[in-house]
């Protein structure tokens, strides 16, 4: 699937995607309560722009908040799911790409390692990222083709990166943790019928190297890095209970989706 925009309706990002033999008329809508990016440095490696494998990805992060309160209290099972990658060899390229892909989704909050200090301080002041000069819009538009207002820049956070084992450890954890009904604690299941879990990385989002990684992390150990980055923040920073929701999800009520299950009933299992 293809993303074709974003759009923040309240508490919610939604993202609108085109369904390859559907017309682009009727998108399928997937609906996130916010978005992050997971980064790793990518590290000099010689003169010049050239540098070694840089990467981050986009994860979403879901919730589905209980019918009833407990002690004046909501508490939604959540889960988190690998929209979108980007990868590079050059510095130049890769924080273009992450500029852009801050833009698509809609994305707050940047997570990275809080070393090399140059590469955050860098990181932290880049315009187009974090900020932008004081100019019309039009000028910011010619200068980053995915500008959509002053007001969608991100907020660099660093945190301190454990070893592999650790990062390992928590995210098999997630992957083999079920999504369960906040009401009940019931297992969710998707339109196929099989088991949600509450790390998710649909086969047909734009996440192939975080996939491969989450089989190999020696291999991708950079890759690995960013999707726990990402994950952790959202695990760790979810939003207070609330005996009132800001939102409403208006999907279906298992699978979450803001589209018709008989208009989109096989492909939805890749999703969940």
């Amino acid at each position: 699937m293809n993303l074709i925009v974003s759009r923040r309706v309240a508490d919610t990002v939604q993202l609108y995607y085109h369904v390859p033999g559907i017309d682009i008329g009727q998108p399928f809508v997937y609906e996130v309560t916010r978005t992050v990016i997971g980064m790793s440095f990518p590290q000099p490696a010689g003169r010049g722009d050239r540098t070694s494998y840089g990467y981050a990805c986009v994860v979403g992060e879901r919730a589905w908040y209980p019918e009833e309160d407990v002690q004046g209290f909501r508490f939604p099972s959540r889960q988190f799911v690998v929209l979108s990658e980007i990868e590079a060899n050059s510095q130049t390229d890769f924080y273009r790409k992450l500029i852009a892909a801050k833009d698509r989704y809609l994305v707050k909050t940047v997570v990275c390692a809080d070393r090399p200090r140059q590469m955050v301080d860098n990181a932290r002041n880049m315009e187009g990222l974090t900020r932008y000069g004081n100019e019309l819009p039009h000028f910011l538009k010619a200068r980053h083709p995915t500008y959509v207002s002053r007001k969608t820049v991100a907020y660099v956070d660093t945190v301190s990166v454990p070893e592999l084992d650790q990062m390992v450890q928590f995210c098999e954890a997630l992957l083999s943790a079920e999504l369960v009904n906040p009401d009940n604690l019931w297992p969710m299941l998707g339109a196929s019928g099989k088991e949600s879990y509450r790390l998710a990385l649909p086969g047909n989002l734009e996440n192939e190297k975080a996939r491969t990684a989450m089989e190999t992390p020696s291999v991708y150990e950079k890759v690995y890095e960013a999707v726990f980055l990402a994950v952790r923040h959202l695990e760790n920073t979810h939003r207070p209970p609330q005996t009132e929701p800001a939102w409403k999800r208006k999907g279906n009520p298992i699978t979450g989706y803001a589209v018709p299950l008989i208009l989109f009933g096989s492909m939805l299992g890749y999703l969940t």
